[in-house]
């Protein structure tokens, strides 16, 4: 075996190679016997026992730059020439001797510039030399890539290396591909010898090249730039590969089974970055591989590096990273790169000192204690590092080792530590476990990395440890397990196919279940720790969604007998002991499923479902409903169903649509890819489309969840398919107040799966302001449970915990809030229902911001709603009072007799009704802007956030002067009379400013003349405050 390297420093190399400290090293300059000006003798060199091998590919003898070789041969101390090498077959600018290798009796020399007998250009060969009995090496082979195509530019020869019977030679711009532009990817060759006789055994390739049919032209991978073989491995640089970062490089290992060559591994810089060329140089000999990266910006730019690898069984993990303790830009360090048993050498052609690029070589050794493998305790209490050999604390091989000998670091997450040195330390063999200290709840983000302190830490040889790290990959480097998900207990309940949950929370310890065939109440203390089945109530209904009306009353929306669509009320008493039937309504004939209600305003529910309606095939449709308080009287107030696309009908979770209320006047629905807004009143009145927004392209979602995030942004989670691959996402949106303008914020695929039927059943609740906890199923049916933050403009979106919690099945999952850390989770699991609790670690430090979402129609009151639920003390109790708030308004013509709320009504968990002192309320021109702002430290989140005083919401008061007609005209056209109506505002068919108005809303009359009877026939809006009435007169 030899490693071939392409320097100006022999001497260095040969100290390499001897195990000789370069400093010790007594210096043998060789020169070529016939040196001449600009032959660039030691361009590449290369040394087997007593002989070492120097190109000279400058050299003119055969023609200008035809180029030459030189064999040197040890005796004692000194080394002389023993033979002048050249091709058989020189010309012109051939450059033999470019790259050099040699192996006991054989030497090869590449020529990567000599064109072949068909005139291709740069073509290049290679040439086996062999040493005779006389001790004279003649020319036994001349070697050329044995190409199906017509290659010019081929560059055969760029490197080459040799190992016993075996030669490989680089050619860094061969074709590979389809196409003739496609030409710049690399090869390299295999070659074995058969007595006299080479032959090419294998051509290796770029596993997965840059160029391609399709992407012919560019720039390329450079593959085979850099060869090296020892024993049954073939290492191969590409320096321009992408595989890390543009033209961060990399490295492919081939291995030898018989006669073939495969399963190229690729190694690449565990720091790469663009531009580094790792692969530039390589080298390998027995268990260990270097490849040089001169690119590395590290010391400066260009600066340069190299990388260790060692083998493993099959594999090369990266062992170590070697830097010049000199560097400095534009060194080019790793340049060219040998390897000998325990010895690398590296070069530095661009080293300055001993003047401009007059270069330098640094030896190392490379036999050093490395931590390979790296574990942290579950409880995050101890990590345990382990070396590659035994480990002592002094030089000589003796001593045991300290705490003081090791330094700890943590980069990210929320965790940090409290002393760099760990707090206790114990050995077993190599293995050694360190206690560590940290502040703060790890979210699983951090990472913990150990280094040996310099010079602390040795093997048996004296060699000191490595203190290299290069990334949260690196064998001493560790995550520390997150402890922001914990579960806490578990109840399993009833028997059999327990699906479509909808669970809602009763009162401080109470909550209740509809699932397919029972309706439960179960109490839950606020830690979480028990879970107590309270009460049954047989309940015969799928695609359940429950909703709470008011303190003991409860609506359901589901699918019951013929597959109708029914809405029921239950009373529960707030220990959860009683539940008891009021009411049921039978809504829809025509098939209803996937049903998402929401409350509204007062009495008010809104329903979206996907049922056939009165159409003829699937589609959404959405529905009104007043509910009386104690749940006794159920009417169904208004319906659409036109324009809200169709859907497939299917049953089961994964189509499951999702609503949200925006405002008192505004609601959005997640389905099958798109979010549509919708205009309702109060009273529900009337249901007008506003928007539809895809956010999924060309492909649909399913499994919908939609919660708000802030005043105008909102979170979706779903799943998606792309490109034959299965993922669960979080979508945040913007929705605008008025529901007109839907926007996509941000994306986060936090979970890939293998089947597109399993990856569904979302359930996605807000915990505080910033965090959001998220259950689903995923490959298997398996349950999981996530946490996230997500910032209040949706712009970002991180996962910061993750479990699976079941690993049999977690479908039909419903969630609900606990407190501000505790989550109750029902899903269906393997065999029967289970109810879960979580506690989670948020760092909640965003203060709870006001919004007005509503002024009632008679200007009393202003409903306000915070983006959490807030008290009025920081300790998370106490009800908000009047005080808390402070008033203003401007403009109009009504005035604001007190600053202070006369009165404060607790609507929902965010939502507070204030009333005001308004003087002309009754006659508000809804110019006049109400302002309401929290009082400063006095309104707080459960973490103790207080709302600042500086950020507060304005709304307009309610219009309470009424359009009046201000001018009439008559406008004739053939057989028909047209009037023109001008109202002195805008004018609409409902009270949220939408709907158009129609002839039934005029009464006409006439008087005098002859015509006795007027009537409108159509109307048509000419402006907003312009109507054109067609009239019949009679």
């Amino acid at each position: 075996m030899s490693s071939s390297i392409k320097s100006r420093l022999l001497p260095a190399l040969v100290a390499a190679l001897n195990g000789i400290a370069l400093a010790q090293f007594p210096e043998d300059k060789i020169v070529a016997s016939d040196a001449a000006a600009n032959n660039a003798f030691g361009q590449s060199v290369a040394i087997s026992g007593d002989y070492a091998i120097v190109g000279t590919p400058n050299d003119d003898d055969g023609g200008s730059y035809s180029g030459s070789a030189y064999i040197f041969k040890r005796n004692g101390n000194e080394w002389e020439q023993l033979n002048k090498i050249v091709a058989s077959d020189p010309n012109n600018n051939d450059q033999f001797g470019y790259s050099v290798a040699i192996d006991g009796d054989y030497a090869v020399v590449g020529a990567h510039t000599k064109n072949d007998v068909d005139g291709q250009q740069s073509y290049g060969a290679a040439y086996v030399f062999h040493r005779g009995a006389d001790g004279n090496w003649t020319q036994q082979q001349r070697l050329i890539a044995e190409n199906t195509e017509t290659i010019t530019y081929l560059r055969f020869g760029v490197s080459v290396d040799i190992d016993g019977d075996y030669v490989v030679v680089g050619a860094n711009n061969p074709w590979s591909g389809g196409s003739s532009t496609n030409f710049f990817n690399g090869a390299a060759y295999v070659y074995v010898r058969n007595n006299t006789t080479w032959t090419q055994q294998q051509r290796l390739v770029h596993p997965d090249p840059k160029l391609t049919t399709e992407n012919a032209g560019g720039s390329s991978d450079y593959f085979g730039e850099s060869v090296s073989i020892s024993g049954n491995y073939i290492i191969v640089g590409t320096r321009n590969d992408n595989g890390e970062a543009n033209s961060a490089g990399a490295a492919y290992i081939f291995t030898r089974s018989n006669t073939s060559w495969s399963s190229p591994e690729q190694i690449v810089a565990s720091d790469a970055a663009a531009g580094d060329s790792f692969g530039n140089s390589v080298a390998i000999d027995g268990e260990y591989a270097i490849v040089g990266s001169y690119g590395d910006d590290d010391g400066g730019s260009n600066s340069g590096s190299a990388y260790i690898f060692k083998r493993d069984g099959t594999s090369w993990p990266h062992q170590d990273k070697i830097v010049a303790s000199d560097a400095a830009a534009s060194d080019q360090f790793g340049n060219s790169v040998a390897i000998d048993g325990d010895h690398a050498i590296v070069g530095a052609y661009g080293n300055d000192d001993g003047g401009s690029y007059s270069g330098s070589a640094y030896v190392y050794e490379i036999d050093l204690p490395v931590i390979i493998s790296t574990s942290i305790a579950n409880d995050n209490s101890t990590v345990t590092v382990t070396f590659c050999e035994a480990v002592y604390s002094t030089n000589g091989g003796s001593g045991a080792l300290d705490v003081s000998d090791f330094a700890l670091s943590i980069s990210g997450g929320w965790a940090t530590l409290t002393s760099a040195t760990p707090t206790s330390i114990s050995a077993s063999g190599n293995a050694y476990t360190l206690g560590i200290n940290f502040s703060g709840t790890p979210n699983g983000n951090e990472v913990l990395t150990v280094l040996p302190i310099a010079n602390a830490i040795y093997n048996a040889n004296g060699n000191a440890g490595s203190q290299y790290t290069s990334s949260s990959s690196s064998p001493n480097s560790v995550n520390l397990n997150q402890k922001v998900l914990t579960q806490v207990t578990s109840l399993a309940y009833g028997i059999g196919s327990l699906k479509d949950n909808s669970l809602v929370k009763v009162d401080d310890d109470t909550y209740a279940l509809a699932s397919n065939n029972q309706f439960k109440t179960f109490t839950i203390s606020a830690d979480g720790n028990s879970i107590t089945e309270v009460s049954n109530l047989p309940h015969n209904g799928v695609m359940n969604s429950l909703v709470k009306v008011d303190d003991d009353t409860y609506a359901l929306a589901y699918t019951g007998a013929g597959n109708d669509g029914y809405i029921k009320t239950f009373t529960i008493s707030a220990d959860g002991t009683t539940i008891q039937n009021v009411e049921t309504l039978e809504h829809e004939t025509g098939f209803s499923r996937h049903h998402s209600l929401v409350k509204g305003v007062g009495d008010t529910y809104v329903l979206g479902y996907e049922g056939q309606g009165e159409k003829s095939g699937w589609g959404i449709i959405v529905k009104t409903f007043t509910i009386s308080a104690d749940g006794g009287t159920i009417t169904e107030v208004s319906i659409l169903e036109d324009g809200l696309g169709s859907t497939n009908g299917e049953y089961g979770g994964k189509n499951q649509l999702s609503m949200v209320k925006v405002n008192d006047n505004t609601y959005a629905l997640a389905r099958l890819g798109s979010i549509l807004t919708f205009a309702i009143p109060p009273d529900g009145s009337s249901i007008h489309l506003l928007s539809s927004s895809n956010i999924a392209g060309s492909t649909t979602t399913t499994g919908n969840s939609f919660v708000q995030v802030d005043d105008d942004t909102y979170a979706l989670a779903y799943y998606k398919s792309s490109s034959s691959k299965y993922y669960s996402w979080i979508t945040t949106l913007n929705i605008s107040a008025d529901g007109k303008t839907i926007s996509k914020v941000a994306d986060l695929k936090h979970y890939e799966g293998t089947n597109s039927s399993q990856i569904a059943h979302h359930s996605l609740v807000k915990l505080n302001s910033k965090t959001f906890l998220l259950a689903f199923s995923g490959d298997g049916d398996d349950g999981y449970f996530k946490q996230f933050e997500i910032s209040a403009d949706g712009a970002t979106i991180i996962e910061i915990g993750s479990m699976e919690h079941d690993t049999e099945n977690g479908v039909f999952n419903s969630m609900a809030v606990v407190d501000t850390n505790t989550a109750v989770l029902a899903y269906r699991g393997s065999d029967n229902g289970h109810i879960k609790t979580f506690t989670t670690y948020s760092q909640d430090d965003q203060a709870p911001v006001i919004s007005i979402t509503r002024i009632l129609s008679d200007n009393s009151s202003a409903d306000v709603h915070f983006t959490e639920e807030v008290y009025n003390t920081n300790g998370g109790s106490g009800d908000l009072e009047v005080s808390d708030f402070t008033l203003s308004m401007t403009g109009g013509t009504a005035t604001l007799s007190a600053t202070t709320p006369t009165s404060i009504t607790q609507i929902d968990e965010n939502t507070w009704r204030l009333g005001l002192n308004i003087s002309g309320a009754s006659t508000a021109s809804g110019e006049e802007v109400l302002t309401v702002a929290p009082v400063s430290n006095a309104i707080y989140d459960a973490a103790g956030n207080a709302a600042s005083a500086s950020v507060s919401d304005s709304k307009k008061l309610t219009d309470k002067i009424a359009a009046t007609i201000t001018n009439v005209s008559l406008e004739d056209e053939t057989g028909n009379h047209i009037l023109i109506v001008t109202f002195s505002d805008s004018v609409y068919s409902t009270s949220i400013n939408l709907g158009e108005l129609e002839a039934s809303d005029f009464s006409l009359s006439i008087a005098g003349g002859t015509a006795t009877s007027i009537a409108a026939t159509k109307i048509y809006a000419a402006a907003s405050n312009i109507q054109r009435i067609r009239t019949q007169i009679s």
